[in-house]
């Protein structure tokens, strides 16, 4: 599931800076699509990761994310 997220992750980035993209990768591949809506924000929007984990915060903070938990103050305060 990681490595769908991953390669996801990598096609949104490419269709918010750029006008047409082309991936390949090994679970989508897409070439020459265009793209129609850009964000208002630049190079893109504030995007959030749940983290239910201390190695979840870890991505949120290599990654530059936003991060959101449901965990209990007690739990959520392990991962700060």
């Amino acid at each position: 599931a990681q490595a769908v997220f991953d390669e996801a992750l990598a096609v949104l980035k490419l269709a918010f800076t750029e006008e047409r993209i082309s991936f390949t990768g090994a679970h989508f591949s897409y070439e020459n699509v265009p793209v129609e809506l850009h964000p208002f924000q630049k190079p893109n929007p504030p995007l959030w990761y749940g983290i239910g984990s201390p190695e979840g915060a870890a991505v949120v903070v290599e990654q530059g994310f936003h991060g959101i938990t449901l965990a209990k103050p007690a739990v959520a305060a392990e991962f700060a």
